[in-house]
């Protein structure tokens, strides 16, 4: 026979945030579902139970009473991924607009994209990209 569960432990504010959550239809379905996951351990369900009403594997299960232990609340929401790293620095940023904004050197009369991005050490398209973000044309 299987060891009993922890009990949940859900303070009143919980208990309503999460009841909430289900019942919004605003909320993420992702979200929804491990909220039905704590709720159902609160109510005294086991991890086959909850497994069979949620469609869910039994590691889902752990997953989320585990987070929501060690986080509470906090917990329900997916951890921040860590993403692309940035391409282009602050500095080149500023060389950019500074170069759009002053005059050339070497005998041209205005700024190409493609100069100011040889200057920098970056593509025509991310010089595009930086200048239409400040609302400027690099002639």
């Amino acid at each position: 026979m299987a060891r009993p569960s922890m009990i949940a432990n859900l303070t009143e504010e919980e208990i309503i945030e999460l009841q909430t959550a289900v019942r919004s239809t605003k909320v993420e379905s992702r979200i929804k579902q491990r909220s039905h996951i704590i709720l159902d351990w609160h109510e005294g369900k086991s991890y086959d139970e909850t497994q069979a009403l949620r469609r869910v594997s039994r590691r889902v299960v752990a997953k989320w009473r585990s987070r929501f232990m060690k986080q509470r609340m906090r917990g329900l929401v997916d951890a921040a991924r860590s993403g692309k790293p940035v391409v282009i620095t602050e500095a080149q940023k500023n060389k950019v607009i500074h170069l759009a904004c002053s005059k050339p050197s070497k005998g041209y009369s205005n700024w190409s994209q493609q100069r100011i991005g040889e200057e920098v050490g970056i593509s025509q398209s991310k010089v595009n990209k930086i200048l239409q973000e400040h609302d400027l044309k690099s002639h």
